[in-house]
């Protein structure tokens, strides 16, 4: 909330705003914008207004609610049902639910400390906008502080291992993306492995950072005024002393879960970004709240409610959004499944056209046995909110894709698009989902 999802959400929609002002295209709808600059200090002003809003609502919500003490400070486990505070004070429970979440991955590239760099937090504190920024990193954090920035006015290079960003989607998706930031202009470098950091010497123009990486086997160095490291998160539990009440972590610190979010030690729960990955967890606020809503019910009434990642949904807040729910193709054929896939373009929506939004895809994948929905996986505009017509389907027991084939959607509408896909299906799909 204070360096995460509000924030950059802010900053996302300045990014937004600013792009369709300027985007050449504006001609084509009849009229033109001259003149558009920047105020870089007044966009990071807004963004801190929103967030003092945002923080300010919810501590007051927080302070003021019945049965809930809030305690500002620091803690430790002294054993496993027992919190020892920073002033001295011990608390102890017959439930603990920890919630601590995660931090910028500490680099392990050399030179890096020596030259400087920027993390998801930092560089939304930057006083002023930089000239040219390297991004290192492919996932959600790096792509949506790329595009923005670009679109602020920096000159944008994004190094990435692979061969296309957000490794973890579906490839369709992460390769639609990576071709669109292209032609917004950053420069997108794909199997790029850093070797180290430097600062500017003679020869690197005025650039005060040097990120040096082989790209396909060839040493090149990428010169920048800042570097925004955007490589993963780690833990923050350490400093809670787990292992002193003996709840078991991974090799890199998350704390291990089951999925009804009870820990190693009983009457310990975690959720959130402190477990990591373990039992599916994203790194999302939503899944944590989740979590905690499963991990609270659990700890009052003993019961083992299980969380379950395949009905989660995600997104990437770049312009066009990338969203998720479920499994990608590859996925669910390693899961055991044998899935009828369907691709349904943006552009065939009529509510796009009327955009002039052409780029994007829908991706919807059914159980070709159950007709069970396994998974979809969209990009395109409003992608995010789309998106929680497939989650909703997917909520239900049977995860039939009926209730999308069966409803009315109203025209002209972006989320058209999903019934659309789903229609594409149903040839594979048993007979009972005729429409």
């Amino acid at each position: 909330m204070n360096v995460g999802c509000i924030p950059t959400k802010a900053l996302v929609r300045t990014a937004e705003l600013i792009h369709l002002a300027r985007r050449p295209e504006n001609a084509a709808f009849g009229f033109s914008v001259h003149g558009v600059s920047v105020d870089f200090p007044q966009v990071i002003a807004r963004k801190d207004a929103v967030v003092a809003d945002v923080v300010g609502r919810l501590t007051h919500s927080l302070e003021h609610a019945e049965h809930l003490d809030l305690i500002r400070g620091e803690a430790r486990f002294a054993d496993a049902r027992t919190i020892a505070l920073d002033d001295g004070r011990q608390l102890s429970a017959a439930s603990v639910i920890v919630a601590t979440g995660s931090r910028p991955v500490t680099p392990a590239i050399p030179g890096a400390r020596e030259a400087g760099y920027l993390t998801n937090a930092s560089i939304m504190e930057l006083p002023r906008l930089p000239r040219r920024l390297v991004v290192v990193g492919a996932g959600p954090i790096g792509m949506e502080f790329a595009q923005m920035f670009a679109r602020f006015g920096s000159a944008v290079t994004v190094l990435f291992r692979g061969d296309r960003v957000l490794p973890h989607e579906d490839p369709d998706i992460g390769a639609a993306l990576t071709a669109y930031l292209a032609r917004e202009g950053l420069e997108m470098v794909p199997r790029a492995n850093v070797l180290r950091m430097e600062r500017g010497q003679t020869g690197d123009g005025d650039a005060p950072r040097i990120v040096i990486a082989t790209v396909d086997g060839r040493e090149r160095r990428f010169p920048a005024d800042e570097v925004l490291l955007a490589i993963g998160r780690e833990p923050n539990a350490a400093a809670l002393d787990v292992a002193h009440a003996g709840i078991a972590t991974t090799a890199a610190g998350w704390i291990d879960v089951d999925p009804t979010m009870r820990t190693s030690a009983d009457g310990v729960f975690a959720i959130g970004d402190a477990i990591g990955h373990t039992s599916g967890s994203q790194f999302y606020t939503h899944v944590a709240v989740t979590e905690g809503g499963i991990a609270a019910r659990n700890a009052s009434s003993g019961a083992s409610e299980r969380f379950d990642p395949t009905v989660i949904p995600g997104a990437v807040f770049t312009e066009p959004e990338v969203a998720r729910v479920g499994l990608t193709e590859a996925e669910a054929r390693a899961s055991g499944f044998d899935p009828a896939v369907a691709t349904y373009p943006f552009a065939k929506i009529g509510r796009a056209r009327a955009m002039g939004e052409r780029d994007g895809i829908i991706k919807v994948l059914a159980d070709k046995t159950s007709g069970a929905i396994l998974g979809a996986h969209l990009f395109g505009p409003n992608a995010g909110e789309i998106v929680h017509v497939v989650a909703t389907a997917m909520a239900t027991k049977s995860r039939s894709p009926q209730p999308i084939l069966d409803a009315v959607f109203i025209h002209p509408t972006l989320a058209e698009g999903v019934q659309s896909a789903f229609e594409e299906l149903l040839t594979d799909l048993p007979a009972r989902m005729a429409h």
